[in-house]
């Protein structure tokens, strides 16, 4: 497998601080889609090289969202970042290859836009940034994309006995509810 930083995530990663890059979404649109666009284009280009070697998946980190709401528009996300997202799904399912999409935070508004670009796997549903795992599986139960997590934020800070009956329950219901892995 390979790991890309993403076409949301790369520019405020490598390019540009993080609340400039958010800034100038708003501020300087042009320049910030051109940006998009080139980290976009090597990300493409990096991908057909590993899948060429014969990676099996692509792990493309991309958050696009905070615990509360997206970090950027749904009209943005369409019109910038979906094509991307579709083109590396269309690449790597050319190869026989699948895209595990790591994207924190609360995406429900974009979710299906999300899924439709082709997605393989989806990570991490975390309950805490309002990220349902068993409610997605319930909804989505003839989805291909298979969804991965369901770890809270904080479950590492909690006890044994709290962990456990989090698993516990976590378990029971996502199993009866759908195909997941944890």
């Amino acid at each position: 497998g390979a790991n890309l930083n993403g076409f949301f995530s790369g520019p405020h990663y490598f390019c540009l601080d993080y609340q400039e890059f958010l800034m100038s979404l708003l501020i300087d649109p042009d320049n910030t889609k051109r940006l998009i666009d080139t980290v976009g284009a090597w990300n493409i280009a990096a991908a057909e090289k590993v899948l060429a070697c014969g990676a099996e998946v692509i792990v493309l980190c991309d958050d696009l969202g905070s615990s509360d709401n997206l970090l950027i528009s749904p009209d943005l996300y369409q019109a910038w970042i979906l094509p991307w997202h579709k083109k590396l799904c269309d690449l790597a399912h050319d190869h026989g290859a699948y895209v595990h999409l790591h994207s924190h935070g609360n995406i429900n508004k974009i979710l299906p836009q999300v899924l439709s670009a082709g997605v393989d796997m989806l990570n991490p549903f975390d309950i805490y940034e309002s990220m349902d795992l068993v409610a997605f599986l319930e909804e989505h139960k003839e989805m291909r994309t298979i969804p991965v997590g369901g770890c809270h934020k904080f479950f590492f800070e909690w006890d044994r006995d709290r962990q456990n009956d989090y698993l516990t329950d976590l378990f029971r219901r996502a199993n009866t509810a759908g195909r997941w892995m944890f």
